[in-house]
């Protein structure tokens, strides 16, 4: 299935996104397996309601992120003038690209992703919903649906976007 890179649209701060469809649906991808957060999701920007949240990879959530950003990046590296105004070579398109798969300073391996409160659904490990959560354990596990949602473009580099959309919480039981 070949994704497709739609109309490139600017924004008033100066960046540019192009939303991501395959077969004229969202790209979504959803996890088989549990995993855990490396630390606390963070950065919550009121203006949006979003989180960013932070998993580590596993096997089959690497294999579907560095397929779409490969598959990706040769579109935007066959094209680069339509998407950074001037033509560029494929290794300085590849340069800039900013992977969702990072590691942190002390090598932690992690995949980013955002979820905006009023866009993602919660479910216990029943799989029932539940209110969005206050507090997140440390051995909690996770397994997730994913939207790969746009291609961004701004002066610091380009990447693609991720939105949580769902977020089944294997929460660990109380002690006490």
């Amino acid at each position: 299935m070949t994704t497709t890179i739609c109309e490139l649209k600017a924004s008033a701060n100066g960046s540019s996104r192009a939303v991501l469809q395959r077969n004229g649906q969202d790209v979504e991808w959803k996890a088989t397996a549990k995993t855990t957060m490396p630390w606390q999701p963070n950065s919550y920007d009121i203006d949006s309601n979003t989180l960013d949240f932070c998993f580590r990879p596993t096997a089959e959530l690497t294999a579907f992120v560095s397929g779409l950003e490969a598959e990706i990046v040769a579109q935007v590296a066959k094209s680069s003038e339509t998407y950074f105004g001037k033509p560029l070579a494929p290794d300085v398109v590849k340069a800039t690209f900013q992977s969702a798969l990072k590691v942190s300073n002390k090598g932690c391996e992690h995949f980013k992703c955002k979820g905006r409160y009023s866009n993602v659904k919660f479910w216990d490990k029943s799989q029932k919903p539940t209110k969005e959560p206050t507090v997140w354990g440390s051995d909690d596990e996770y397994k997730f649906v994913l939207r790969a949602g746009a291609v961004w473009f701004n002066d610091k580099g380009w990447g693609i976007s991720y939105d949580l959309r769902h977020l089944q919480i294997f929460a660990s039981d109380c002690p006490f």
